[in-house]
């Protein structure tokens, strides 16, 4: 970010300097205009040559937990939480964006990344919920089981080396349907599908 910002800064000085050069004569309020129209134009260049990724871009899917629910990215007033639902809706497909290095990052409805905590005690501690940052536990670590990751199953590792494991509507109010990444063990509830939407 702070590199940006300088080759912005530098763009500007020099844009000033050609148009000043160039425009012997001109008025100052005519100068100014002109440098900042070409500043804002080529700015936006920077931005989206140092943007352009050298990783695949991010493609959209949807997980089904083990018990044929939809993991869906709840907003702020349920907590950011990840819950599932029967049905898929918008907030039902994540962009799974490549990382490099075997890590994905999964980026919700809301522009957040799905974040796994790094220790806890209790299965309230270990629920994930959404950050505007991508932080080291918004890395994980995706598991190919059964079939391969299109259309087959995958596991997904946090931070903590704990699993994501979908949670059944037995569990204690407030949890019944979430996603926590409290086990170190992949069984049936860490199994995900991946469909694409």
């Amino acid at each position: 970010m702070e590199r940006e910002t300088l080759a912005i800064r530098a763009l500007v000085v020099l844009l000033g300097l050609m148009t000043s050069i160039s425009c012997i004569g001109t008025s100052r309020s005519e100068l100014i205009g002109t440098a900042v129209a070409e500043t804002v134009t080529v700015a936006p260049a920077v931005q989206t040559a140092r943007a352009t990724p050298t990783a695949p871009p991010a493609r959209e899917v949807a997980l089904v937990s083990f018990h044929g629910r939809y993991v869906t990215a709840m907003g702020a007033a349920d907590d950011w939480a990840l819950q599932q639902r029967p049905e898929l809706d918008a907030c039902g497909v994540f962009d799974w964006v490549d990382l490099g290095g075997g890590e994905i990052a999964l980026v919700t409805c809301h522009d957040r990344y799905v974040t796994a905590p790094r220790r806890g005690t209790t299965r309230w501690d270990w629920a994930l919920w959404q950050d505007s940052a991508l932080g080291d536990c918004a890395r994980f670590v995706p598991h190919e089981l059964e079939g391969g990751p299109e259309g087959g199953e995958v596991a997904f590792e946090s931070c903590a080396g704990r699993f994501l494991t979908a949670g059944d509507g037995g569990w204690a109010s407030g949890l019944a349907w979430t996603v926590v990444a409290e086990t170190d063990k992949i069984q049936d509830w860490e199994r995900f599908t991946l469909v694409q939407p």
